[in-house]
């Protein structure tokens, strides 16, 4: 299965474009990504979501699709609270759940503001990156040494990107 590849994540311009919320329940998509990678097309909807406290995070669903397979993965990034000013770091930051085993195996999400003219702002866009997580010591990782923290729920602001 695919561990890595890079996408961009653009405003929905089209409402037939839907996010399924749950099974039965759909909204129009408001960020939808394509690309191809290690064989695999992979697309994305995604919506802007409120947390149970409030705070909002970007919301994704990723289909993969290799011939007549169809995988789905379940998403979501926080704005990057540890980011500073200036940074190469990236503006959201979350993972990508891409099974349901126990523990769950999770992707790392990055994703940098991007504008295709620097003078508009209309033309943002995210450049998100699914890799693995690093391997760091860390007392909260399973004796495995497998999974992740997932990232503390950070709200998102709210420009469109």
């Amino acid at each position: 299965m695919i561990r890595a590849f890079k996408m961009e994540v653009r405003v929905n311009q089209d409402p037939k474009v839907l996010f399924w919320k749950k099974k039965g329940e759909s909204v129009t998509a408001d960020y939808v990504g394509r690309t191809v990678a290690e064989g695999y097309e992979i697309s994305l909807a995604g919506i802007r979501e409120a947390g149970q406290n409030g705070n909002k995070y970007l919301r994704f669903s990723f289909t993969l699709t290799k011939g007549d397979a169809k995988t789905w993965w379940n998403g979501r990034l926080f704005d990057n609270t540890r980011r500073a000013e200036g940074s190469r770091q990236p503006n959201y930051t979350g993972d990508v759940q891409i099974d349901r085993g126990e523990p769950p195996h999770r992707l790392r999400l990055a994703a940098w503001i991007r504008f295709d003219d620097p003078n508009d702002e209309s033309t943002a866009y995210l450049s998100l990156d699914v890799s693995e997580f690093r391997q760091q010591p860390n007392p909260q990782r399973s004796a495995s040494g497998v999974g992740a923290v997932p990232p503390v729920e950070t709200a998102v602001s709210d420009s469109p990107l």
